[in-house]
């Protein structure tokens, strides 16, 4: 084994037992000054990388000014769409105090955390640049250790709330994190650190902030980072090119790019608008065996939005409404009492009747089309919340 690749294991070792314990012990029990135990922690991880992986210092080219212009350019955009979309969908007033000590109270921890950790992935991502494993493996890391951060406290108790969390915090915290340590290869330290004071500190700074709600935000959140990857890559692209091409060739090779560039954002913008359940279509996974055969535990199931009663038939396959927990049974049988209109529902693997009134403000749409195994990653993770 390799004098590097033993640093390596010893340095992932270290970060992965961290996380364990930050999850066990600092997480769960809210300590006062945790984010301060949390950025010590990660500069001790960070100088023992430097140690035995060396600093590679942060030259300056002309690639690495171009992507900095780029970053800065595509979150003064992402910031300038924000405020205007806040215009139509309104603020909400930021409720941290605007003196000047209890700015610098409020930031100073995040800006900490930010410096350590960007750090620690500029110093191992550029030792083991030629390693894409490793690569992967320490954006992994700080992903793990994000999630653990960011999941605490959030409730994901059926599946529409797990999907929230899915597609508010985790999408948004991986996609970030990768675009991220691709920046710290080809952008350098600086690239990181701009893109991370800004879209992490902002909030904290301004007055007011866009009320965007879930969709957009999501939306944003994965787009952003998206899009800042590619228009780094390109410029790694190009400056790494030593091909030529004609006119003709160079307008065909743009047009592809463009064309991949829409394809992405169509589907980014389709899989969290379902999720978030902005369209008229919706997608939500099945957590329980109670539609068996028809519909099987793990499965997702794309359902439309119901807004008169003459949508509904029996033996439509319902999404509904059932305290705080979202249910997927057939619809068995309509009546009609005391001028109201209720629904019977039951589940197929079921031996007796849900037991439940439902009227029409219960239901939430009716089942379109089953995807086999698609939320069997969700179930994963709603396991190991459970578990905790």
């Amino acid at each position: 084994m390799s004098k590097r690749k033993y640093n390596n294991i010893l340095i992932l070792a270290l970060f992965a037992f961290y996380i364990i314990y930050y999850k066990i012990f600092i997480s769960a029990s809210k300590l006062e000054y945790s984010e301060f135990i949390n950025v010590a922690v990660i500069a001790i991880i960070s100088f023992i990388a430097v140690l035995l992986l060396g600093y590679r210092k942060d030259r300056i080219n002309d690639t690495k000014k171009s992507i900095l212009k780029t970053v800065l350019t595509d979150i003064v955009i992402f910031l300038i769409v924000s405020y205007a979309l806040g215009t139509v969908t309104g603020f909400t007033t930021n409720e941290n105090n605007y003196e000047l000590s209890m700015i610098i109270k409020n930031i100073f921890a995040p800006i900490c955390y930010i410096g350590v950790i960007e750090l620690f992935r500029y110093v191992t991502v550029n030792a083991n640049s030629d390693k894409k494993i490793t690569v992967y493996l320490i954006t992994a890391v700080i992903i793990l250790l994000e999630l653990a951060m960011n999941l605490n406290g959030v409730l994901m108790y059926n599946f529409e709330t797990t999907f929230r969390a899915i597609s508010m915090i985790v999408l948004p915290i991986i996609i970030k994190n990768a675009t991220l340590s691709y920046l710290a290869i080809y952008g350098g330290l600086k690239s990181t650190i701009l893109y991370r004071l800004i879209l992490d500190l902002y909030a904290y700074i301004l007055p007011a902030i866009p009320n965007l709600g879930d969709y957009i935000t999501s939306v944003i959140g994965v787009l952003l980072p998206t899009m800042v990857y590619i228009h780094s890559s390109r410029i790694v692209d190009n400056a790494n090119s030593i091909e030529i091409l004609d006119a003709e060739d160079d307008k065909k090779s743009k047009k592809k790019i463009n064309i991949s560039d829409i394809i992405v954002t169509i589907i980014i913008i389709l899989l969290v608008g379902l999720i978030s359940g902005y369209f008229k279509f919706a997608i939500i996974g099945v957590g329980s065996g109670s539609m068996s055969p028809e519909i099987e535990k793990g499965d997702a199931v794309v359902y439309k939005k119901i807004k008169n009663k003459e949508e509904l038939k029996v033996n439509d396959i319902l999404v509904f409404q059932s305290g705080n927990k979202i249910v997927i049974h057939r619809l068995v049988e309509i009546k009609n009492s005391g001028g109201k209109t209720y629904y019977i529902t039951k589940g197929d693997a079921n031996n007796g009747r849900d037991g439940l009134n439902l009227t029409l403000e219960n239901i939430k749409g009716k089942v379109m089309f089953k995807i086999k195994y698609l939320a069997y990653p969700n179930l994963f993770l709603k396991d190991l919340v459970d578990k905790e």
